[in-house]
């Protein structure tokens, strides 16, 4: 048993039976609920969260290219970069 299931299996054992199912059932079907990005995507090198950002072109052209919404406020960026790496939000 790998370090990872013992410590799952330890902290389940602190919980209710029908919070463990719970839990079971939401992990068995964890597709449904955990999205991972199918490539890895940043924007550009050293952006931090401001009010607003400039985008470079590059940038605004992939996202109209791919349909995705162009947003320079604060969280933009970061929205724009899940959306380009082809996942759902």
């Amino acid at each position: 048993m790998s370090k990872f299931q013992s410590r799952i299996e330890s902290e389940l054992d602190k919980v209710s039976a029908s919070e463990r199912r719970i839990i079971s059932e939401a992990w068995e079907h964890r597709a449904d609920y955990i999205k991972w990005p199918a490539r890895a995507r940043l924007l550009w090198p050293g952006c931090v969260r401001i009010r607003y950002h400039r985008i470079p072109d590059t940038v605004k052209e992939e996202a109209r290219a791919r349909e995705v919404p162009v947003d320079s406020r604060s969280n933009g960026p970061a929205v724009m970069a899940f959306l380009l790496a082809c996942m759902q939000q």
